[in-house]
């Protein structure tokens, strides 16, 4: 049997979700959303919130010893080609669920100064423009024509031609001489016209060299987001000084979460090492973050550059609640509330690393909190649960041929008890952290001429199925509710 490749993301009707961090950098957090089948039962943006924290008070809190180490189950629906089974760790993110409202947050100067002061020492960097010389045009020129052959062998030549050309006609227009403007590293305010409103924000986009594509440091912050349906802010720190962000192209193999040896050649950190220097500068950053998981990162040189391939880290982190749980859904999709309230991306922070040390960090939609609404929830019992899952994953997975295959083979490996954010009810600039359950493993599709294509949930951040652990309804995280 063949398996084509990796799926990396849910199909509904032939439509992929993207993976994270390429969206979040390119389309700062415009990403494809997939159809979810309609909840089982209302979703609290249909309830009144007065009602859903009503029951959340009301009900006994949930009694963590009683939650069982691992979830077993099993469906064989031979007629519509669906198989699901389950033997999976059970984690639990806390000692108890609040439920908490937050806001939209800004990357504030003191968490730029404890960067730079961490990453950037001493290190004089420049506002980067679009600007480029003769001699750097003349470089890239030199660089590209070296690649020729490499285009050609994968029939890309047309490609190379109308590379070629535009380079050609920047160096006609470069100038000889370009000074870029050194930074104090201070977020800049500015303000630009939508219509006729106007629109105040901050932003920093700084290297060492002034330019967006030298092999340097660069750090990259934007507050105040406002462009069709997207909202929040964004910080982006890269050292490509060896080249690893511009010339690799990374690949996520698989989770190696607390491993206290090497996992890769040529990689002589461990991931346990790895979240210890993650934690230590969560720390020293000031952030209320912890690590969620470790995935190993393979990076294969882009054409055109010889090597051989490499390995890193990428340790997620979630947000830490003071005796509470964290959030556990890494989700890489854009939210949606109710009309006019736009899309607001979930909050997310990256670190990625090796041997060299920190080469990448990304912190997307950071939240500040509001109020905290209710301690400590009360949550339905697991039995409960396993039962709603029970109706939640069949509705969910009803036919191998809605998802274009013969047969949908699912795997639950990890069940989480954490927060996620949906949206408040009437208050769209808002939303809640809620206590939920959240539901990882891979689905295998089968097509009709035995290829296979494999989703893995837990490498993508992207979980199968998302459960309210108060009331039991299921939570599409791809619209926030």
């Amino acid at each position: 049997m063949t398996v084509r490749r990796q799926r990396d993301g849910h199909v509904k009707g032939g439509r992929i979700v993207k993976r994270i961090c390429a969206a979040l950098l390119t389309g700062l957090f415009l990403l494809l959303t997939a159809c979810q089948p309609t909840p089982e039962e209302p979703a609290i943006v249909q309830k009144e919130s007065e009602i859903f924290l009503e029951r959340a008070a009301q009900r006994g809190e949930l009694e963590l010893a009683a939650v069982p180490q691992r979830f077993t189950y099993a469906l064989e629906d031979v007629e519509h080609g669906v198989s699901v089974a389950a033997d999976a760790r059970v984690h639990v993110l806390g000692d108890r669920f609040p439920i908490v409202r937050v806001r939209a947050a800004d990357v504030t100067q003191s968490y730029v100064d404890r960067l730079c002061e961490l990453l950037l020492p001493n290190v004089e960097m420049y506002h980067v423009d679009s600007i480029c010389t003769k001699a750097q045009v003349e470089k890239a020129i030199q660089e590209l024509a070296s690649r020729r052959d490499a285009y050609a062998e994968q029939g890309q030549l047309a490609l190379y031609e109308r590379s070629m050309d535009k380079l050609e006609e920047e160096y006609r227009n470069a100038p000889l001489t370009h000074v870029p403007e050194r930074s104090d590293k201070r977020l800049r305010e500015t303000v630009s016209e939508q219509g006729a409103m106007e629109h105040r924000y901050t932003f920093l986009y700084i290297s060492e060299s002034g330019q967006s594509d030298a092999r340097d440091r660069k750090l990259y912050v934007y507050n105040n987001c406002w462009q069709t349906a997207v909202r929040g802010a964004m910080l982006s720190y890269d050292d490509n000084r060896s080249g690893i962000v511009s010339d690799y192209v990374p690949e996520t193999l698989y989770a190696v979460t607390g491993l206290d040896v090497p996992v890769a050649d040529g990689l002589i950190m461990t991931p346990l090492e790895a979240q210890g220097h993650t934690r230590t500068l969560m720390e020293r950053l000031g952030l209320p973050y912890d690590v969620f998981d470790v995935l190993l990162e393979r990076y294969t040189p882009v054409t055109g550059v010889g090597g051989e391939a490499r390995y890193g880290y990428h340790v997620r982190c979630t947000r830490r609640l003071e005796s509470a749980g964290g959030l556990f859904a890494s989700v890489p999709t854009s939210i949606g509330g109710s009309a006019g309230a736009g899309s607001w991306a979930y909050e997310q922070l990256h670190v990625l690393l090796n041997d060299g040390g920190v080469y990448s960090i990304i912190w997307a939609s950071p939240l500040e909190m509001d109020a905290v609404l209710i301690d400590s929830a009360g949550l339905l019992s697991f039995s409960e649960i396993e039962k709603r899952f029970d109706r939640a994953i069949r509705q969910r997975y009803p036919s191998a041929s809605n998802e274009g295959c013969t047969a949908l083979s699912i795997a639950v490996t990890d069940v989480y008890l954490g927060m996620q954010r949906i949206v408040e009810k009437d208050a769209p600039e808002n939303g809640l952290l809620v206590p939920a359950w959240g539901f990882y493993g891979t689905v295998c599709y089968t097509f009709e001429d035995g290829t296979e294509e494999i989703y893995d949930a837990v490498a993508a951040g992207d979980p199968l199925l998302v459960m309210n652990a108060v009331d039991g309804s299921v939570i599409d995280p791809k619209i926030g509710y």
